[in-house]
C-alpha cells in the first residue's frame, strides 16, 4: 500500500516536505529556480528523473540550496542549465550517480564546506572543468564546470554511469623498465 503524498510541482513537494524526507521524482521536468530550504534527499524514482532548464534556449539555475541541514541528490539528470545546482548554504551535501548534460556549470559552492560529489557523470569522459588550482584541479576537463570545494573524484566516464576511471601510476625503476600499476578507484 502506497502511503506517499503526491504534488503537482517539485517546489510544492519541497515546500510540503519535512526535514529529512526523501522526495522520489520520476519523469522529465522543465524547472528553474527551485529553492531547497530544508534538509532533504531528492532522488530519482524507478524510471529516472530528468530536470531540464531548456525553454527555447539554455538558461537559468535549476536548484538553489539555502539551508543548514544536509541535502542529497541521487540518480537525477540535470540538462541544459547555465547552473544546475547552486549551493548558497548547507549543513552537508552529497550528489551521487547524477548526470550533468549540456550544462555550462554543474555545481557552484559558495562555502568552504566540501560537497561530496564523486561518482557522477559531468558531461564528458574527462570529467568536470575545474580551472582553479585550489583543492582538486582538472583544467583539461571538458564536462560542466565545478567550483572549489566540490569533491568530484572519481567520476563516471560515460553517460551509462557504470564505469569509473582508474588511477594509473607509472614507475621507472633503476633496472631500466617501466611498470604500470592500475588501481581501481574503489581501492583508493
Amino acid at each position: 500500500e502506497d502511503q506517499g503524498v503526491y504534488y503537482y510541482t517539485i517546489q510544492d513537494a519541497i515546500n510540503g516536505a519535512e526535514i529529512g524526507d526523501v522526495l522520489e521524482i520520476t519523469g522529465t521536468h522543465n524547472v528553474k529556480n527551485i529553492v531547497v530550504n530544508k534538509g532533504l534527499k531528492i532522488a530519482a524514482a524507478a524510471g529516472g528523473a530528468k530536470f531540464n532548464g531548456l525553454d527555447g534556449t539554455r538558461s537559468g539555475t535549476g536548484f538553489t540550496i539555502n539551508t543548514t541541514e544536509p541535502v542529497i541528490f541521487e540518480g537525477a539528470t540535470f540538462e541544459n542549465y547555465d547552473l544546475a545546482i547552486d549551493f548558497v548554504a548547507f549543513g552537508s551535501a552529497r550528489i551521487d550517480d547524477c548526470k550533468f548534460l549540456n550544462c555550462v556549470a554543474a555545481v557552484n559552492n559558495h562555502s568552504t564546506t566540501t560537497i561530496d560529489a564523486d561518482t557522477n557523470y559531468w558531461g564528458h569522459a574527462t570529467g568536470p572543468l575545474d580551472a582553479s588550482p585550489a583543492g582538486l584541479y582538472n583544467p583539461y576537463g571538458q564536462g560542466s564546470t565545478v567550483t572549489d570545494y566540490v569533491d568530484y573524484q572519481p567520476w563516471y566516464n560515460s553517460e551509462d554511469i557504470d564505469v569509473l576511471p582508474v588511477d594509473i601510476a607509472v614507475y621507472n625503476p633503476s633496472c631500466g623498465h617501466i611498470e604500470i600499476r592500475v588501481t581501481p578507484n574503489s581501492n583508493m
